[in-house]
This record gives structure tokens, C-alpha cells and sequence, in this order.
């Protein structure tokens, strides 16, 4: 068997490096990051993934920042996004291997009020879920083999996250001001990757598009009380609206995720407890 990973020192692809290493046996693992391989050298890119012929492509490469991709970085965001989607569908599809990706949360408007399923239809608030959007129908329109896993909220090791951001402002900060009005599924990288290489690399799932979240939901006040319970912080945290923090991309009030077609997660709560302890 052999592994093409995109995005190894991500958030969530350094996840991935360190968990498919220690699975003995698995088979070749080529990781690439950004010095390694330019994904926006489509050429490049497609001959990558045809000289190694890989039977699954792990894509962690993705434009996260919700805010510059309204307005300083729309052309960026669409590159990687979506165009780079396009690209590496059509090289799977040439070389027979399935193509392994992340979404998002923010593909859907909120509207809802309540955990969105698989099945649920999109409508994107923002530029930057428009994109994501647009990268989901790229690989199903191509018709390659595939698993589009959409996730929300990542926290862990190695890489930028809200909850490590805000442990970090709290040795500086004796007041924070948390927004409450925001509801979400905080997902723990070791158990979205782990999920998903027991799911489809191990077990073979067919294609489809999943929901891989821990389960329930949390606001990001009610998230960074945990965490700061769990680490023993004793800065004061105030709940607020998201109006005190102006921005110019709209997110939706509501975006929790059910994963309904795998085996559940355990709670976002024990695993926010496990990786702050």
C-alpha cells in the first residue's frame, strides 16, 4: 500500500505523519509540505501523483483563514480550495486512488438551529465555505473515488488552533472576553485522523461524503471555560455577543455537525480533557 500525504506539517497533517508512522506495515508513506511540493505547480502536482501512484492521497492542504478570504485573499482561497481540488481529482481518477479531504462546517448557514447531517443542503455564509464548497463538487463532479470529511473546530498539537491561542493570551490577559453566541463541534485531531484512517484506509469505506466531529456541541465561551478548568487557569472569562468583535465574514450561529454514517466520536468535552492533560 502506499500513502501520498499533502499538508504534513499542518495542524492536522502532522497528526496524520505521526499516527500512520506508528501503524507497522501500512506501507510507503510519502509526505509532502509546502518546501517539499508547491500544490499550486498543477503540473507539478498531477506528475507527483502519477509517478508515485499512490492508492489513497491524504489532502490536508487547505486555505483556513476565514477572514482574509473575504476580501485581502478571495483569489488565494479559491486557489486552494477549489483549483487545486480540481487538479488532484482528475489525477486520482487517472491513477485509481482515492482522494481523502477535509471540509467544513461552514458550508452550511445555521439556519437550521440544530446538528447538521450529511444529507443536510449546503449554503455557505462566506466566502471562504463558498470555497470549500466549490472544492466538495470539484472532486464529486471529476469522479474520482473519494471521502470528503467534514470537521469543525480542530484543536491539537503542532499547528495554530483557538483553544492553544487562548491558553497563550491568558499569560498576558487577566480578563478575556470570549464570544457565546457561536455554536460548534470542537474535534480533536488525533481522534479525526485516527477516524479516519481506521474508516478508509484500514476498513475501506466506500465514497461518500462524511461528518467526522467529537460528539456534541459548545460555544466557543463554553470550549475556553473547559480548557481553562481543565488546565487550572484562573483568568476571568467573560461571556459576550459576537457583536463586541466586528468582522466582515459572517459565520453561522449554529454549525454543529452529526456523523451519522461512522461509528461516533467520543464527547468534544473528554476530548478537549485528553489532549489538555
Amino acid at each position: 500500500m502506499k500513502i501520498l500525504l499533502l499538508g504534513k506539517n499542518g495542524l492536522l497533517g502532522n497528526m496524520f505523519l505521526k499516527q500512520i508512522s506508528a501503524l507497522e506495515g501500512l506501507g510507503q508513506v510519502f509526505a509532502f509540505g509546502h518546501s517539499d511540493l508547491d500544490i499550486l505547480d498543477f503540473p507539478k502536482l498531477r506528475d507527483t501523483v502519477s509517478t508515485i501512484s499512490p492508492d489513497f492521497v491524504i489532502n490536508c492542504v487547505a486555505y483556513t483563514d476565514v477572514i482574509k478570504a473575504e476580501q485581502d485573499e478571495r483569489e488565494l482561497a479559491l486557489k486552494l480550495n477549489y483549483e487545486v481540488l480540481k487538479h488532484l481529482s482528475l489525477a486520482c481518477k487517472s491513477n485509481g486512488t482515492k482522494l481523502i479531504h477535509f471540509s467544513t462546517d461552514y458550508v452550511f448557514d445555521g439556519e437550521k438551529n440544530d446538528f447538521y447531517n450529511e444529507d443536510d443542503k449546503p449554503n455557505p455564509l462566506n466566502y471562504y465555505g463558498h470555497t470549500k464548497l466549490l472544492g466538495e463538487n470539484a472532486i464529486q463532479d471529476e469522479g474520482c473515488d473519494f471521502a470528503i470529511a467534514r470537521t469543525a473546530w480542530l484543536f491539537g498539537p503542532n499547528g495554530r488552533n483557538f483553544v492553544d491561542r487562548m491558553i497563550e493570551l491568558s499569560k498576558t490577559n487577566p480578563v478575556l472576553k470570549i464570544v457565546n453566541d457561536k455554536v460548534g463541534s470542537p474535534t480533536y485531531t488525533y481522534d479525526l485522523a485516527k477516524s479516519v484512517l481506521d474508516n478508509f484506509i484500514l476498513n475501506k469505506i466506500e465514497s461518500g461524503i462524511f461528518h467526522i466531529v467529537n460528539e456534541g456541541a459548545l460555544t466557543r465561551f463554553e470550549e475556553i471555560n473547559l480548557a481553562f478548568e481543565f488546565k487550572k487557569i484562573d483568568n476571568t472569562i467573560m461571556p459576550v455577543s459576537s457583536d463586541e468583535f466586528p468582522s466582515i465574514a459572517t459565520v453561522p450561529s449554529f454549525s454543529a455537525l452529526s456523523n451519522n454514517k461512522l461509528t461516533k466520536l467520543r464527547s468534544c468535552k473528554d476530548a478537549l480533557k485528553a489532549y489538555l492533560s
